[in-house]
């Protein structure tokens, strides 16, 4: 493997090219009292505003009105699903602008 795809990569999964594992930036989405879908850090701290994909709405047509899915925007964090959120549902998350 080429060292700029190896690096992409290691970026990507959080290990080091030296075979060591980074800390992960650790965040949980949910649903919160107001029914906001929310991106939190460990302490709390709400990151972003978040929405589920429509039936009618292609992830193409969404990027292509510049929003990012929450797993391509936080690829090497530690994502965890809180209230309302299935882990399966979080490639249908996309952030707000």
């Amino acid at each position: 493997m080429d060292d700029a795809i190896l690096e992409k990569y290691c970026i990507h999964t959080g290990w080091h090219l030296d075979g060591e594992r980074e800390d992960m930036m650790q965040v949980t989405v949910s649903i919160n009292e107001a029914g906001v879908i929310v991106l939190a850090n460990t302490q709390g701290d709400i990151l972003a505003e978040c929405f589920f994909r429509a039936e009618d709405e292609t992830p193409q047509a969404l990027r292509d009105m510049g929003y990012q899915r929450l797993v391509h925007a936080y690829p090497s964090a530690h994502i965890t699903t809180g209230t309302g959120i299935d882990r399966e549902d979080l490639g249908d998350v996309f952030l707000e602008l």
